[in-house]
């Protein structure tokens, strides 16, 4: 059994995979930590890039039919056997010292931390740096919820994560329904269930290019309303807030809604759900106005 397989979804990244396998394989220990490169139906030179790899002993490239990020991670997770499992993006790549550092995290994290993050680096196309992200550590209580729910409080970027394997497996893993977002939805699946710690590491460099996000906008603002209903759904509301009376629950649902309307990219579906939550807790006639506001702009 291996320490860790670093699980590397592609499609159609010719420009940027091989730099992404190098960082891997500068850093790989030999019987310790694997990579598994998941192709997932590229039609561009991705799968040539990859053929100089085929001969490394700790590199796999499995090939799949084009069913999305989502299916290509579980695809990775499903063929390792190892401990934890990292997650790297094919136009990312890993800083010199990553994967030692994260395998002295699996060694002293071992049925201890389930999820394992850290600071990152923005980098334009050319991996030119654009200066550092830092992420707070995993907050307690009422807090960590709101991490994972509130605009711009999202603390995890996916190919910083060391994962335990034995929670994706309990959790199955990504839900392939969602086309984006399914990096968040996984984590607040975990959130206050599985223990969580960021590592004192910058371990990865982000790449900003325009074939990332172009014209995805409105997408992206969909499945993260879909994420933040699903949480806000599955978890007891005073998670998120501390309280349990009801003029402090309907508070501070009415406050959440507010923020998500105010955000740079507005959440009017996830506003709007909390405004009708606070107005079945508390009913109050104010309330049907900031409805109507955030249903206006759906």
């Amino acid at each position: 059994m291996k320490a860790i397989s670093i699980v590397m979804p592609v499609f159609n990244s010719e420009r940027f995979i091989g730099t992404a396998v190098e960082s891997c394989l500068s850093g790989l220990c030999p019987g310790e930590v694997e990579l598994i490169v998941v192709d997932d139906g590229s039609t561009d030179a991705t799968p040539d890039v990859l053929a100089a790899f085929h001969n490394h002993s700790d590199v796999r490239v499995l090939r799949q039919d084009n069913a999305g990020p989502a299916a290509a991670r579980n695809r990775g997770i499903a063929a390792s056997d190892a401990l934890f499992i990292a997650f790297l993006d094919a136009d990312d790549f890993y800083l010199p010292g990553t994967i030692a550092k994260f395998l002295e995290a699996a060694a002293l994290g071992e049925g201890r931390v389930s999820l394992f993050f850290c600071d990152y680096l923005r980098a334009d196309s050319e991996g030119n740096h654009m200066g550092m992200v830092r992420v707070r550590p995993p907050l307690s209580g009422p807090a960590l919820f709101q991490q994972f729910l509130l605009p711009k409080a999202f603390p995890v970027l996916t190919s910083t994560v060391l994962v335990e394997r034995r929670a994706l497996v309990e959790l199955s893993g990504f839900d392939e329904r969602f086309l984006r977002c399914q990096d968040l939805e996984l984590f607040t699946r975990m959130v206050g269930a599985y223990p969580m710690q960021k590592l004192d590491l910058c371990s990865t460099v982000r790449r900003s290019h325009g074939a990332q996000l172009t014209g995805q906008r409105r997408e992206i603002i969909h499945w993260r309303e879909e994420c933040n209903i699903a949480f806000l759904r599955r978890i007891p509301f005073e998670k998120f807030c501390g309280r349990s009376d009801k003029i402090g629950l309907a508070t501070a649902a009415e406050a959440f809604g507010d923020i998500m309307l105010r955000a740079e990219e507005p959440l009017p579906r996830t506003a709007r759900y909390l405004y009708e939550m606070a107005q079945r807790i508390s009913p109050d006639a104010r309330l049907r106005g900031k409805i109507d506001a955030a249903r206006a702009l759906l």
